[in-house]
């Protein structure tokens, strides 16, 4: 196994509303095992953003921002020393607006 955690959802339903029921979070213990605390800390934290639906964000790999905790490779976030949620909020050229983590969650809640 190659992955160092998974979140899966059961959605349900109302109306036009999507809601999630529950979440199911995994730690792969032998893929982190090396890791530091602080690289650990930040894979669970990323699956936790998961169960609150932020979903991965690679616009890093592909326009160098946001440097965000929802970035989907552990490597990448280790590089980058990110282990929390990040707040970004800033103008990038090109691209326009990017957000971070802490503004993902404020919108949807």
């Amino acid at each position: 196994m190659d992955w160092s955690g998974k979140t899966n959802h059961t959605v349900g339903v109302i109306g036009n509303k999507y809601y999630y029921i529950n979440a199911l979070v995994r730690i792969n213990q032998y893929h982190i095992g090396s890791y530091a605390s602080w690289q650990k800390q930040g894979v669970i934290a990323h699956e936790l953003g998961h169960v609150i639906a932020l979903d991965d964000d690679n616009g890093y790999l592909l326009y160098g921002d946001p440097k965000v905790l929802m970035i989907g490779y552990d490597s990448q976030r280790h590089s980058l020393g990110i282990y929390t949620p990040q707040s970004v909020n800033k103008y990038v050229s090109g691209l326009g607006y990017v957000y971070g983590d802490v503004e993902g969650a404020n919108y949807l809640y």
